[in-house]
């Protein structure tokens, strides 16, 4: 698993553990060993990892999100208890209950709540499954799998692709000279030109977007090519020093030859 930052906000498995007593819980040892190993974050982009919450429920219980029937493992009451400790970035919750043994699906898209087990799975086996229920199968080798951890020091710039540039291009076949009819997308063409120049550590392209990953950013840079114009640079800032500073220099001044800013 690629890490997007070296920094990382870890929490003790004492911390945990005192949680557990309190509130009469047993969290998922897999669970408990991720947090003390990575703290919290996001998983692919997908999945968030969270300190435990018992209070992100509390206010829908009002509204009726889910059936309360004989299958549900939880009454709408027993709602309101439940701890939070994972999301999707579309608003699916895993969580658990005291009086359950096993962990809680409540999903954003549906009523019917679900019981969910990790057994022996290590905690990303667990999350590539909830990850699958939700979105489908992760379309990712094992090299490309990621985690941003979340340590408050990550910065983001928002940049467009000028007009004239996003305008997409027909392909020439340049073996007989003549216009193939294929257009080719002007930031997927930039996206590749600053892979080869500023060599990033990670690349995960798909038709949608493309994510180049840079140690020296502690960060990475996003291209937005279903809307053909936004790139996103997301960074530590670090004192200036050759390394991050004189990188992120670099790397801007490469967006602006090529007109995004």
């Amino acid at each position: 698993m690629y890490l997007v930052s070296n920094y990382v906000k870890t929490i003790t498995g004492e911390q945990l553990r005192l949680l557990e007593q309190e509130w009469n819980i047993s969290l998922p040892s897999s669970y408990i060993q991720f947090l003390e190993q990575y703290g919290q974050g996001t998983y692919c982009g997908l999945l968030n990892v969270e300190y435990p919450d018992r209070e992100r429920l509390q206010e829908f219980v009002e509204y009726e999100l889910w059936e309360h029937d004989e299958q549900s493992p939880i009454t709408r009451e027993q709602l309101a208890e439940c701890i939070v400790i994972a999301t999707t970035i579309d608003g699916d919750f895993v969580a658990l209950h005291p009086q359950v043994e096993s962990l809680i699906w409540l999903p954003r898209h549906s009523e019917i709540i679900e019981r969910r087990s990790c057994g022996e799975q290590s905690w990303i086996e667990c999350m590539e499954t909830w990850i699958e229920a939700a979105y489908g199968s992760l379309d990712l080798a094992e090299t490309e799998r990621y985690f941003e951890p979340w340590n408050d020091r990550q910065q983001h710039l928002f940049l467009m692709l000028g007009t004239q540039e996003a305008m997409p291009n027909e392909q020439t076949d340049e073996a007989e000279g003549t216009v193939s009819g294929r257009e080719t997308n002007p930031l997927a063409d930039i996206a590749h030109q600053c892979a080869e120049i500023m060599k990033p550590d990670l690349i995960i392209n798909n038709p949608y977007s493309g994510l180049l990953f840079f140690r020296s950013l502690n960060g990475y840079v996003r291209f937005n090519y279903a809307y053909g114009r936004e790139v996103a640079v997301v960074y530590e800032q670090e004192e200036p020093k050759e390394g991050n500073g004189s990188f992120l220099v670099r790397l801007l001044q490469f967006m602006r030859e090529h007109n995004i800013q």
